[in-house]
Formats: C-alpha cells, structure tokens, sequence
C-alpha cells in the first residue's frame, strides 16, 4: 500500500491522472535495477506515447506498476482469452489522461517466473503480442 500512497501523492502534488513508478525486475533471487531514483518527470500523452516508442521500454506498455484515475477506463477493457492483455489496453488509457507522472523511486516487484506464460520458449498465445502491437501502431497512425 505504501507504493500506492506514494503515487496518489506525486499524482496530487503534480495534478496528474496517472503515475508510473520504478521497478525491481526479479528474475529468481536476481534483483535487476531498472533506474536510478529521482524526482518525477511529468508527460502529456504524446510525450509519453514518444518516450515510450523511442526507448521501447516494456515498464510503459504494463498497468501494475501504475495509479491511474478511474474515469480514464471508462468503455475500455482488457480483451478476455488473450495474454499480453495490457498491450491492447494500457496506451487507450494513457492516451486518455491530461498528465502523466514518471515517478522513477522503485516502489514495485515484478518477479519472473520459468514456469510462467511469458517465460516459456513458444506459444501460439504469444502471438497476441503481436496483433496488439499492430493495433496500438493503427491507434497512433489515427
């Protein structure tokens, strides 16, 4: 809860309707730092839809390492019997919100599991990625 609060602050304090924080990418035991702290960067959604393509980073496209207002999920949903589900979702949302706080503090623990969807060498289902990818490239285009 205390990651929660945090970004309920920095979404106050910055007048934002959505905060991203840092993460600690476990892989097993491994605690992999994915960055360095700091204050918070705050974004409109093409600015955020910008840094988010130009780095490729996968911690923008995911919703558990996010606060978001409730209203900005209002007709969206997440596609039900696909994996990658917050590829098809996470980018309508942003683009929905006024501000966007980039919190860097890693407030959450995303840990990896070999048994896990992801983790698991080849699935037909890993192919969903990919059609969210070509309609989150559409969405942009419009």
């Amino acid at each position: 809860l205390d990651y929660i609060r945090k970004m309920y602050e920095v979404c106050r304090l910055h007048d934002c309707d959505v905060c991203q924080c840092g993460i600690y990418d476990a892989i097993n035991d491994d605690m992999t730092v994915r960055d360095s702290g700091g204050v918070s960067s705050i974004y409109t959604p093409l600015e955020f839809a910008y840094a988010e393509m130009s780095l490729l980073s996968w911690d923008c496209v995911v919703c558990w390492n996010k606060l978001y207002k409730s209203e900005l999920f209002k007709g969206i949903r997440f596609p039900e019997g696909k994996i990658h589900e917050d590829e098809y979702t996470t980018y309508k949302v942003l683009n929905r919100a006024n501000r966007i706080a980039l919190l860097p503090t890693r407030l959450y623990y995303y840990r990896r599991r070999p048994e896990s969807i992801v983790a698991k060498k080849y699935s037909y289902k890993r192919l969903d990625a990919r059609d969210a990818y070509i309609e989150r490239e559409d969405f942009y285009h419009e």
